[in-house]
């Protein structure tokens, strides 16, 4: 088989030939053909890929079809549509994301509020969320982890660290001081 000499000839990591690059125009890729193996619905398609990934909000969702370059009217059409179906339910994503805040991150409540106000789910449901948070235990948790690392420094400056460490966690100034009142007992007992 012969080869068009005006085609430049292409060349793999490895040194080896590869055939010619074709550029393919945005209307030819995979999403946007009618053709595709989920559907018809590109949208919809798309919709589905970003929500096996992980779980998204309503808001988080809208922003990231629009970005594709989706028409807001078929957005609207596929939102309804994962809504009713129960695809979408910021309060259930809140809730889990709100566990997996607590137990992973190690967050406090302000942590917590803040890390599910990036993801995109309402004000409203955040506050139901996290309503009955007791975060004295993670608190304490973060805290004899450090305690841990720091203990060859001055008492000031470790109880200065972990202020901070424990307020960059979104952690409330009351259970901070709570926290650091403990670890000083400990230590002057």
């Amino acid at each position: 088989m012969r080869e068009d000499a005006s085609a430049p000839r292409q060349t793999g990591r490895r040194g080896k030939r590869c055939l010619p690059l074709r550029s393919v125009s945005p209307s030819e890729t995979p999403l946007k053909r009618s053709g595709s193996p989920l559907g018809k619905d590109p949208v919809l398609n798309f919709a589905y890929r970003l929500l096996s990934y992980r779980g998204r909000s309503e808001k988080e969702l809208r922003q990231r079809l629009i970005l594709k370059g989706f028409d807001e009217l078929a957005v609207d059409t596929v939102m309804t549509r994962l809504t009713a179906n129960g695809f979408l339910d910021d309060r259930k994503l809140a809730f889990s994301l709100k566990r997996y805040a607590e137990e992973s991150k190690h967050l406090g409540i302000v942590g917590t509020k803040r890390f599910l106000r990036e993801r995109g789910i309402p004000r409203e449901i955040i506050d139901e969320a996290v309503d009955n948070v007791d975060e004295t235990d993670a608190a304490h948790r973060v805290a004899r982890k450090m305690m841990r690392s720091s203990s060859s420094y001055p008492p000031e400056k470790t109880m200065r660290r972990l202020y901070n460490a424990l307020a960059r966690k979104g952690f409330t100034a009351g259970t901070i001081r709570k926290t650091l009142g403990r670890f000083i007992r400990k230590e002057e007992g």
